[in-house]
């Protein structure tokens, strides 16, 4: 396998972006926490958690309040330093980045935005980095060991909190697909590896997250990647029964399914990821030796093209509203998407049914 020159693209860690769930979301006390304890310990005008994608930079937190960093809470990668110490996964210091010999030269510098950075990459569990808590002053700053284990420490905790709601979104997952009627979906082996014989119980340590980690076997993957689309078309299905119901949800009510919709495209990540880490024995052909597994192999293909197409669709609806892209572009993209999704209710189907 040839590896991406640019780590920023590499598709793992672009996977793991769009798992953790957090590219346009809203604000959170518990990201707001970070950046202001980042702000505190350095005595930094701004602090930021950074979320990198492959062509933007996405502000989870900011302490900005002018500047390049608001209102949009995003901005290109020309203007990222984040992006570096993503690409290098090591911490970034830069004391005065206009003395820098690479550094002066970089858009924000220039600008004025950056005199000095202090960044710590957010690194998930599989080892991929997806951000950083970062501080910046627009003047020279001589960081000190204290403020930097500072910044590290808030690095860690960023991570375990996207860790925590990753466990909750699977909370949700199997909850949604105990309402649907799908519970046999239930992994074998999680049960067995977590002491457990219910699903009740399973749910609840998920809640408290006390489960204890285990990798899954290729089965075990490909029965999460099977729930997982069932939890994304159920939450699916649900939003827009509710937008077609004679009694429209409120406000809280749209926003809390639209917020379910978004945490079932995320465990569809991590469940894609699962999958795509097991390796199965293979024929001459490259096939599955088991040819019964071709289906599931559809499904896994068909949930990647319609994940590709929505991060695209997203990202268009962004440009249009910015004056960035035409309305027919916004309505080629949102075509492509729903037939993306269609075809992966279709390769659901036949898994269910067991066609070829």
């Amino acid at each position: 396998m040839v590896e991406p020159k640019d780590p920023i693209t590499d598709p793992k860690r672009l996977y793991a972006v769009r798992r953790a769930g957090l590219l346009d979301s809203p604000p959170e006390e518990d990201f707001d926490r970070l950046a202001r304890a980042a702000a505190a310990a350095a005595d930094a005008p701004v602090a930021l958690v950074s979320i990198v994608d492959e062509d933007r930079q996405f502000f989870k937190s900011s302490t900005a309040e002018a500047g390049p960093f608001t209102p949009e809470r995003e901005t290109t990668l020309s203007l990222s330093i984040c992006r570096h110490a993503v690409a290098s996964r090591e911490p970034l210091l830069l004391p005065d980045a206009r003395n820098h010999p690479f550094f002066s030269t970089h858009q924000a510098v220039r600008e004025g935005h950056v005199g000095a950075y202090a960044g710590y990459p957010i690194t998930l569990d599989d080892g991929q980095v997806i951000g950083t808590v970062c501080v910046l002053d627009s003047w020279s700053r001589d960081w000190g060991e204290p403020q930097l284990e500072a910044l590290h420490s808030l690095a860690l905790d960023a991570s375990a909190v996207i860790a925590r709601r990753a466990v909750k979104a699977d909370a949700r997952a199997w909850r949604s697909a105990a309402r649907a009627g799908v519970t046999e979906v239930l992994p074998e082996g999680a049960a067995g590896q977590a002491g457990l014989t219910t699903l009740p119980a399973y749910l609840a340590q998920l809640d408290r997250g006390t489960l204890p980690p285990g990798d899954r076997n290729p089965k075990e993957a490909r029965e999460a990647l099977v729930a997982a689309c069932y939890f994304w078309t159920r939450q699916m299905d649900t939003y827009l029964a509710s937008l077609e119901s004679s009694v429209l949800p409120s406000p809280a009510q749209e926003n809390q399914l639209r917020s379910d919709v978004m945490s079932a495209e995320a465990t569809l990540f991590r469940a894609l990821g699962d999958f795509d880490g097991q390796s199965e024995p293979v024929g001459p052909d490259g096939d599955p030796a088991d040819p019964s597994l071709n289906r599931i192999h559809a499904l896994r293909d068909a949930c990647k093209h319609f994940l590709e197409a929505e991060a695209r669709r997203t990202r268009t609806s962004l440009a249009f509203r910015r004056g960035l892209a035409q309305i027919s572009e916004f309505e080629g993209i949102t075509m492509v998407a729903a037939e993306a999704e269609q075809a992966m209710r279709r390769a659901l189907r036949a898994v269910e049914m067991g066609d070829g």
